[in-house]
C-alpha cells in the first residue's frame, strides 16, 4: 500500500468521524467539515501516478 492510498483512507476515516459526530451533536459546522474532508478524499482519486523514470529496472523486461 503506497502513501497516497494511506492518505486517502485516513481522509475518508477522518471525514466520516467528523460528519457522524456533527450529526450526533447536531452541529452543522462539523457536518460540513466532514463533507469537505470526504470531498477532498474523492478528488484525490483523480490524482495520477508519477511516470516512471525511463532507466528504471522494471523497463528491462524481455519481449514475449
Amino acid at each position: 500500500m503506497n502513501t497516497l492510498i494511506k492518505v486517502k483512507l485516513a481522509l475518508v476515516v477522518i471525514g466520516l468521524v467528523l460528519w457522524a459526530w456533527g450529526y450526533r451533536v447536531d452541529d452543522s459546522f462539523l457536518r460540513i467539515s466532514g463533507t469537505v474532508v470526504l470531498l477532498i478524499a474523492v478528488l484525490l482519486r483523480f490524482v495520477g501516478r508519477r511516470p516512471r523514470a525511463s532507466g528504471s529496472a522494471g523497463d528491462n523486461r524481455p519481449a514475449p
